[in-house]
């Protein structure tokens, strides 16, 4: 039994790593913070996984002048199942990147609500590198 869930295991981390979507789950609410982010981050924006699962890390990344509209598109999300929203995100070389962020509620079978993110491309940007863009 555990040999088949640790290769179930395996094959699903192949299949995601594989997706040209960066995928992650977060913390309903709060500091919105990661529990899960697929090794896409490092060729979209150059972390490390491990640095993106840090309390607060995803919240400080999305640009300053962004974040009042990302976090105020958040509420209410439970009710409404789904949200899109586009922001500029810090990539570890300091550069910043548009990303379209699209999050779909998920619940667990005691009806807890979790968030997984299905990244896609901002203005016809491909998936798996997403769009450069200046400092604005």
């Amino acid at each position: 039994m555990e040999n088949t869930l640790a290769q179930t295991q395996r094959r699903l981390s192949g299949i995601i790593d594989a997706s040209p979507a960066l995928i992650y789950a977060c913390r309903y609410g709060g500091d919105w913070a990661a529990t899960y982010v697929s090794g896409k981050v490092r060729q979209m924006l150059g972390y490390e996984v491990q640095e993106c699962l840090e309390p607060g890390w995803w919240i400080n990344a999305v640009h300053a002048e962004d974040r009042e509209q990302v976090l105020g598109g958040l509420v209410g999300l439970d009710e409404k199942g789904h949200h899109v929203h586009e922001y500029r995100i810090a990539c570890k070389d300091g550069q910043w990147r548009w990303v379209r962020d699209e999050l779909v509620v998920l619940r667990d079978t005691q009806g807890r609500v979790g968030v997984l993110d299905q990244r896609c491309p901002h203005r016809g940007a491909p998936l798996s590198s997403g769009e450069v863009c200046g400092e604005s």
